[in-house]
């Protein structure tokens, strides 16, 4: 995938997406080889991000922090990036694509950091990753966004009570937990991920 910077509307999304594919032709590649990540940096792209996301080619929505919030004139912090992640988080979930993003800024990197509980903010919101300016944010970012030995069991457990349940059974009963389709789905999406 590419990262695009500075994405303001869906017309120039579909400009660089048109000009990623015909370097893929000219490259031999097959069509849609390449996907583009739209990297939202500005409140007038959050304005449009609904139609910047629905620009086929478009595999992900990242913010950039910095950048958004210096056109904000804030700090970066969870007060002004709470709301942009979130509707990053939903727009992208909406139509299947990457939401990357922290509500905090990228360039804290000395660990143990307030980064790795940006990350851990970001995952509860639904983003699917975060972005790393250095190295020493990769490993807290990993574990955040890899999942536990615990949650792991727990998925194979459900997986595993899903698939023996009686015929035609709507719902499973695992202790004192009802387990049904949502359930079901999403521990076989942790188990997906974690191959």
């Amino acid at each position: 995938s590419i990262v695009a910077p500075k994405v303001d509307n869906a017309d120039s999304v579909a400009g660089l997406v048109a000009s990623i594919r015909c370097k893929e032709t000219e490259r031999g590649l097959p069509g849609g080889a390449i996907g583009l990540i739209a990297l939202i940096e500005s409140p007038r792209a959050l304005e449009h991000i609904s139609r910047i996301a629905d620009v086929p080619g478009v595999v992900g929505l990242a913010l950039g922090v910095e950048d958004f919030t210096l056109a904000l004139g804030v700090e970066p912090g969870p007060e002004a990036l709470d709301l942009p992640c979130r509707m990053l988080a939903l727009t992208a979930a909406a139509r299947g694509l990457a939401s990357i993003g922290a509500p905090a800024s990228i360039a804290t990197f000395d660990p143990p950091s307030p980064y790795g509980a940006a990350a851990q903010r970001a995952k509860a919101m639904g983003m699917t990753g975060v972005l790393c300016i250095h190295p020493a944010q990769v490993a807290e970012v990993n574990r955040t966004f890899a999942p536990s030995e615990a949650q792991l069991a727990d998925a194979l457990l459900i997986q595993k009570a899903w698939g023996s349940r009686p015929e035609g059974a709507a719902v499973v009963r695992i202790g004192d937990r009802m387990i049904d389709a949502p359930l079901a789905k999403r521990a076989e999406r942790l188990l997906a991920g974690a191959r």
